[in-house]
């Protein structure tokens, strides 16, 4: 099926780890289809100009099988999704970077790229007035589409769930443990990656490609599947540090309870000092300091 669309993206700030989305005013055409675009023989490593993707369209969250999603609605849950796959990617950027400085051999992964894909009509799209293109309002988005890379690789290895982490002792997992852990420590306990998965990359089987987290956030704001304080409560119950936690540097458990504790208000339920993850005591009013990444907005969207 042939569309008409334009492109939204996001760009994560360095420094203060904020979204930017912005969607081109260029109008696009390609294609679509529920089946993947088979190519002949001929056109294998020569097509120059076709780019295979994979397009997620929402059809329903969970609220039974009667309820529709509205265009709004589909564009604000996706808009959250490219979102946590966009500050994925610059976490994953400070943990390397990390792991590089201190020496540390950690398991070699990356995240998936994306944009939002939205759909106009095409009368709308292709009018002309008095010469000019006609740049149509939001209100015109006839479907909106999270837009990845095609991956070969179908099989999906999972690290942690919506809530709940794996437990192993093989590097990838352990590598995986300590990112979230890295992440968490970085923000001060205002942010938590979960369901954390991946696809092994097919050109390089060294290589995970990781896609579709989840998060936590103190204010359930990041999106579908944010279970708020209570996810990120769960993450520092779950977490077992590993070698690679320690070889990092991470702080103890202990110390990201506290953090979350202080920060809730609620009485600390930190490791006693006697815990392997609690090495020395730790004063009621310790915090984590905010490394290169400040606090969040309490919203997901950015500027647009």
């Amino acid at each position: 099926m042939d569309i008409n669309f334009r492109k939204t993206e996001c760009v994560i700030d360095g420094k203060t780890g904020l979204p930017t989305l912005t969607e081109s005013i260029v109008n696009e055409v390609g294609k679509i289809s529920l089946k993947p675009v088979v190519l002949e023989r001929a056109d294998v490593g020569r097509t120059k100009e076709l780019y295979l993707y994979a397009a997620k369209k929402l059809i329903n969250v969970g609220e039974g099988p009667n309820h529709s999603i509205d265009i709004d609605q589909s564009v604000r849950i996706l808009q959250a999704d490219l979102v946590r796959l966009k500050r994925m990617q610059h976490f994953t950027k400070l943990f390397m970077h990390k792991a590089m400085d201190q020496d540390v051999d950690v398991a070699d992964f990356v995240v998936s790229d994306a944009f939002l894909l939205k759909t106009y009509s095409t009368s709308l799209l292709g009018a002309e007035n008095g010469g000019e293109r006609d740049t149509t309002a939001l209100d015109s988005v006839t479907s909106v589409y999270l837009v990845e890379p095609y991956r070969r690789n179908s099989s999906v290895i999972e690290y942690s769930g919506t809530l709940g982490v794996a437990h192993a002792s093989d590097q990838r997992t352990t590598t995986m443990g300590a990112f979230a852990h890295f992440v968490v420590e970085n923000t001060a306990c205002q942010y938590a990656f979960a369901d954390i998965q991946g696809s092994v990359d097919a050109s390089n089987v060294r290589r995970l490609i990781l896609f579709d987290p989840m998060t936590h956030t103190p204010t359930s704001s990041s999106g579908l599947g944010d279970h708020g304080v209570d996810g990120i409560q769960d993450f520092i119950t779950s977490h077992k540090c590993t070698n690679v936690c320690h070889l990092l540097g991470l702080v103890p458990v202990s110390t990201l309870q506290i953090t979350l504790d202080n920060m809730t208000g609620k009485p600390s339920r930190a490791a006693s000092p006697d815990s392997p993850d609690s090495p020395s005591p730790l004063s009621s009013n310790q915090r984590i300091r905010r490394r290169m990444t400040p606090l969040f907005t309490d919203s997901s969207e950015g500027d647009s």
